[in-house]
């Protein structure tokens, strides 16, 4: 695949590594940079998991530890798992902070149930409304809640669904 461009970047949010396995791979197909985005206070079992529900259904944003340098990305690949139907409160922080004017901005969102694939795609666009960027692609990979899959899978996967770079 003719994927040589420097001027991408992947960045992702994963609380449970299904999302990272999809971002890695994504990025090593890619050969694009990578950066992950880690809350400032990490979430931890049960408590986390309902706070990030209720987070994600009131479009709330999280802090993270730090941001990614953009400015010479031309694209940019967001990585999130779908919590309550919508992306994660870290990833609503790095869109909300972050200069997005005249960048493709694309997503790569994992979820347990695939149905509800639309809603989920129609969240993440609206999350860039104002932003001045040209929306691309939304993925979306049913990784069914469980272990995620091995990298050969996920490649399958992506290769399947990738657009063509820029």
């Amino acid at each position: 695949m003719p994927w040589a461009d420097d001027t991408t970047m992947v960045v992702y949010y994963s609380w449970k590594l299904h999302t990272k396995a999809y971002a890695q791979e994504l990025a090593s197909i890619t050969n694009d940079s990578i950066f992950p985005l880690e809350e400032k206070s990490p979430r931890k079992g049960i408590i986390g998991w309902i706070k990030g529900g209720y987070q994600g259904l009131t479009k709330n944003h999280i802090e993270v530890k730090s941001l990614p340098v953009i400015s010479a990305e031309k694209e940019i690949y967001i990585c999130s798992p779908v919590w309550a139907s919508d992306i994660t409160p870290a990833v609503r922080y790095f869109i909300k902070r972050m200069s997005l004017k005249g960048k493709r901005v694309n997503f790569l969102l994992t979820c347990a149930n695939i149905e509800g694939q639309d809603k989920y795609k129609k969240n993440a666009l609206d999350a860039l409304s104002g932003k001045g960027c040209k929306p691309g692609p939304v993925l979306v990979f049913a990784t069914g809640g469980g272990e995620a899959p091995d990298s050969q899978t996920i490649r399958r996967q992506l290769e399947d669904m990738l657009p063509q770079p820029l």
